[in-house]
């Protein structure tokens, strides 16, 4: 495995997209203060995963996007991309990624979001720190020696150095996934507590919880015999009504055939009541004009009456005077 070339575009003092190229066996970057040769390091240290601002020189990670100038405005995000050879068959093709050449690049943005990339597939930081796991390639590997680091080592400890013989000599990918695997032995140990303790109350419930079920069960069971009974009641019922609105019709029946034979008689009996009625008219009219003839007579009885009265007297008078005469 070996570094061919790295790409910043918009990194700190990096306005436009550069292009550093490592053909040669060694190769030195030089150049005077303050031109950018450290900015390459930190470049390469970022896209490893450096995380503290502080380490790259810088108050806050985005003061890594370059800022701008009297002549440029400011980038909206800083990109860098490593090129790393990784020819299989050969002592160079160490990382286990089936590929010539691996890409690896980190971007950011003003707001503060990044993104890895992994041959231009985006993946996450963690999947960029194992790749390079045991190759002595990283933000704290030995590959990347900063000034004042060389006088560190030898004054660090033997705990500090052992560090660093681990990454030399392979195993602190394996010490790595043995933390990661004990951290994950403790989560699910913890998991288990708080299984026991989930299952020790769900006991502890499960006998109200047989009782609630058994209730249940028996207000199915008395749900669903009830609702026989009523289905049972409804149709006796319905039978029983049934049955009386069949009597009630039949009566009702008879009841309209004795309505129609009064209701003829009744009109029967109408027209006789017509009949006898003019027949009292009639009566009424003849015994009226009996009357009449009746009171004519008498009023001519009467004046026979007086005439006979009045003759009687006047025969007595004529007696009389012919007794008188004689």
């Amino acid at each position: 495995m070996r570094l061919e070339k790295v790409i910043l575009d918009g990194f700190k003092s990096f306005a436009d997209k550069t292009e550093f190229v490592f053909s040669a066996a060694v190769t030195g970057i030089v150049g005077p203060n303050g031109c950018g040769k450290s900015n390459v390091v930190d470049a390469v240290k970022w896209v490893f995963g450096e995380q503290s601002a502080k380490s790259l020189r810088s108050g806050r990670m985005t003061d890594i996007i370059f800022s701008g100038n009297a002549s440029r405005k400011p980038a909206g995000c800083a990109e860098v991309s490593l090129f790393l050879s990784n020819t299989a068959g050969t002592e160079s093709g160490r990382l286990p990624i089936d590929a010539d050449e691996v890409q690896i690049t980190r971007r950011i943005y003003q707001s503060g979001d990044s993104e890895y990339r992994i041959n231009n597939k985006l993946c996450r930081l963690k999947d960029v720190r194992e790749l390079f796991m045991d190759t002595g390639v990283g933000v704290r590997a030995y590959s990347i020696i900063e000034q004042g680091q060389v006088e560190r080592l030898l004054s660090a400890s033997s705990v500090e150095r052992r560090v660093i013989f681990e990454e030399a000599a392979g195993i602190s990918k394996y010490k790595a996934h043995k933390e990661e695997a004990l951290r994950e032995l403790d989560r699910t140990e913890q998991n288990l507590l708080r299984l026991a303790d989930i299952v020790s109350e769900v006991a502890s419930r499960l006998r109200s919880v047989k009782l609630a079920a058994g209730k249940a069960r028996s207000y199915v069971q008395y749900t669903q015999r009830l609702k026989e009974l009523q289905v049972n009641y409804s149709l006796a019922e319905f039978d029983k009504i049934y049955k009386t609105a069949a009597q009630k019709k039949a009566a009702l029946d008879e009841a309209e055939k004795n309505f129609a034979v009064s209701a003829a008689e009744v009109a029967r009996h109408d027209a006789l009541l017509g009949e006898i009625g003019q027949q009292i008219i009639d009566t009424e009219n003849n015994i009226n004009c009996t009357d009449n003839s009746l009171v004519a007579v008498q009023s001519k009885i009467e004046q026979q009456m007086q005439r006979i009265e009045f003759l009687r007297t006047r025969i007595k008078e004529l007696e009389q005077r012919k007794a008188a005469a004689v």
